[in-house]
C-alpha cells in the first residue's frame, strides 16, 4: 500500500485516502511561480510494508486567491486496479502534480506541469515509478539436492512456500530438466539419472502477475540398491563399526556460483570454491564438462573428487543472453524521377551476418515524394542475436528537362516531333513552363529585347494551343547568349521544365 506525504513545510496539509491535498493563501502582489517535487520510493515489491510518496511545494496564492496542491495516481498495470489513490499491485505507476486555483470562492484553473493561469505558472513533472512482484521463494526442505528411487516420487513434504502476502495461497508444481528431456515436463521422471526441478506457482485470489516464483532444486533418480539421499519412509539401519583399518571420509561443503551474461563468443564459468578450500571437483554444465558460449540457460552441478573427502553436491545456474545486432543505414542521395530504387539507396549494414528485409523493393520507380524505407534484419546466427529493425527517408525529386526550339519569327514552324515532347511534359500534373527567347545580338539594345520577347511568346502561345491547362510564362533575354543555342546562332527558345 502507499500514502502521499507532504514534506516538511510551514503551511497545512492534508491526507484524504492516500490523496495529499495542500491548500496555501497569502496577500502579496506579484505573481506566482509555484512548483511541486515528487519523491516516490524504489524497490518496491507487491506486499512490501508501506511505502511513503511524499511532495514538497514552493509558492503562494496572491491576495484574494487560494491555491491547492493535490497528486493524483494513475496505474496502468493489468495486476489489480488503484483502491483511491493507493497503489499496491504491480506494475507501473504515474504521480502527477496539479495545483487547483481558486480566486475568491470560484474556481478558476486546474494546473498541470507547464500550465499557467494569469500570473501564475505550475512547473512539477509527473513521475513514474514500479511496484515489482513479490517474490514467493520455494523452498525445498533439507536441502536443495534429494535422491528417490527408480519408480518412486517426491513426497510433498519435501517442499515449502514462504507465506504470501494478503492471505494469498499457492499451488506449486515442478517443472523437469535434463537427462534426455526435451525442454521440461511437469511429470516427475522415475527412470535414472539427475534433473533439474524448477518451481511454477498458481496463485489465489489476487492475480498472478503480482507474483514470481523462485527457486531451484536438483533430483536424483537411482538404480536400486544405491542408498538414496532421502526417500519418503526412511527405515533405519543400524550403524556398522567400522575395523580398526578402516579410514573415514573428512567431510566438505561445495559452492557453485552462477551469473548471467550477454553473449560475446566466450565461454561462460561458474565459480566454484571449497571448503577446506582447494579441492578438486568435477564441474557439469548441462550435463557436459564445457562451460557454455551460446545463449540460453546452463543449470550447473559441482561434485567432490579430492581423495579422502566427502561433499554434497552443489549447483547453480548460467544464463547467457541474446544480444542486438547494430543496424547501421545512412540516409541514401536524392533520387531524381524514373531512376529505380537500387542498391545504392538500399544498403543497410549490420555488423553479423544476416539478410535484410525492406519495405521498398530494389527496382521500384517511385513517384516525386518521400518515402520511409524500414529494413528488418533476420541474423544469421539467430540463437544468439536478437532481430532488429533500421530506417531512413528515400527522397525522390523532378529534375530540370530543357528543350531548344529553333524557329523562324515569320514562320514560327516548330517540327510536330518538338511540339509532341513540349506536350507530353508541359501536361504532367503541377509542371512549370519557361519559355526563354533569345536573338542574334543587333546594335539596339531594345530591339534585341523586344524580338526575344517575341520569340518567346510566340512559342509560348503555341504551347497554351498544345495544352490549355498548362503553366507557361514567357520571358524575352534580350541579347543574352545560351550555349545549348550556339548553333543556331542564339537565334532560338530554350523550354525548361521545372516541375513542381
Amino acid at each position: 500500500m502507499s500514502k502521499l506525504h507532504k514534506s516538511a513545510f510551514a503551511v497545512l496539509a492534508t491526507i484524504v485516502m492516500g490523496l495529499s491535498l495542500f491548500t496555501s493563501s497569502a496577500a502579496q502582489a506579484d505573481g506566482q511561480n509555484l512548483t511541486m517535487s515528487v519523491n516516490v520510493p524504489s524497490d518496491w515489491h507487491f506486499g512490501d510494508l508501506e511505502k511513503d510518496v511524499t511532495y514538497a511545494t514552493t509558492g503562494e496564492a496572491l491576495e484574494g486567491d487560494s491555491v491547492e496542491f493535490e497528486l493524483v495516481m494513475t496505474y496502468d498495470g493489468t495486476c489489480g486496479s488503484l483502491d483511491g489513490d493507493d497503489a499496491k499491485y504491480a506494475g507501473q505507476y504515474l504521480a502527477t502534480p496539479h495545483a487547483i486555483i481558486t480566486s475568491g470562492e470560484e474556481f478558476a484553473a486546474d494546473l498541470i506541469d507547464g500550465g499557467s493561469y494569469g500570473e501564475y505558472t505550475f512547473n512539477a513533472p509527473a513521475v513514474p515509478f514500479t511496484i515489482l512482484p513479490f517474490d514467493a521463494a520455494v523452498t525445498f526442505n533439507g536441502g536443495s539436492n534429494f535422491s528417490v528411487y527408480v519408480g518412486t516420487y517426491i513426497d510433498t513434504t519435501r517442499y515449502s512456500v514462504v507465506t504470501l502476502p494478503y492471505g494469498n495461497t499457492a499451488t506449486v508444481i515442478f517443472n523437469y530438466s535434463g537427462e534426455g528431456i526435451v525442454g521440461s515436463t511437469s511429470v516427475q521422471p522415475i527412470t535414472a539419472g539427475t534433473y533439474t526441478i524448477t518451481p511454477e506457482g498458481y496463485f489465489f485470489s489476487d492475480a498472478g502477475c503480482n507474483f514470481n516464483t523462485t527457486g531451484t532444486g536438483r533430483l536424483d533418480v537411482n538404480e536400486y540398491p544405491r542408498t538414496p539421499i532421502y526417500t519418503p519412509t526412511p527405515t533405519p539401519t543400524p550403524t556398522p563399526t567400522p575395523s580398526p583399518s578402516a579410514t573415514s571420509l573428512k567431510k566438505a561443503t561445495i559452492t557453485v556460483t552462477g551469473g548471467t551474461y550477454s553473449y560475446d563468443g566466450s565461454p561462460k564459468s561458474a565459480t566454484v570454491t571449497t571448503d577446506p578450500a582447494g579441492l578438486s571437483v568435477s564441474v557439469k554444465y548441462a550435463g557436459g564438462s564445457s562451460a557454455p558460449v551460446n545463449s540460453g540457460t546452463y543449470g550447473v552441478v559441482a561434485t567432490i573428487t579430492a581423495k579422502d573427502y566427502e561433499a554434497t553436491e552443489a549447483s547453480g545456474t548460467i544464463v547467457i543472453n541474446k544480444i542486438n545486432p547494430i543496424l547501421k543505414w545512412n540516409t541514401p542521395a536524392k533520387i531524381k524521377k524514373g531512376t529505380p530504387v537500387s542498391s545504392k539507396q538500399l544498403n543497410a549494414t549490420a555488423n553479423v551476418k544476416g539478410t535484410f528485409t525492406y519495405t521498398v523493393d530494389s527496382g521500384a520507380v517511385l513517384a516525386v515524394g518521400t518515402y520511409d524505407a524500414v529494413a528488418d534484419f533476420a541474423p544469421e546466427d539467430a540463437v544468439n542475436y536478437n532481430t532488429a529493425r533500421t530506417q531512413t527517408v528515400i527522397e525522390v525529386v523532378q529534375g530540370a528537362r530543357s528543350i531548344v526550339v529553333t524557329f523562324s519569327l515569320g514562320s514560327a514552324k516548330i517540327p510536330a516531333s518538338v511540339l509532341a515532347n513540349i506536350r507530353a511534359n508541359a501536361a504532367l500534373p503541377g509542371e512549370k513552363v519557361i519559355v526563354y527567347g533569345y536573338v542574334q545580338p543587333s546594335n539596339s539594345l531594345s530591339a534585341d529585347k523586344k524580338l526575344s520577347q517575341q520569340r518567346a511568346d510566340a512559342l509560348a502561345a503555341q504551347i497554351l494551343n498544345l495544352v490549355p491547362s498548362a503553366n507557361v510564362v514567357a520571358i524575352g533575354k534580350g541579347r543574352t547568349t545560351n550555349a545549348l543555342c550556339v548553333s543556331a546562332n542564339n537565334k532560338c527558345a530554350v523550354v525548361e521544365f521545372t516541375g513542381k
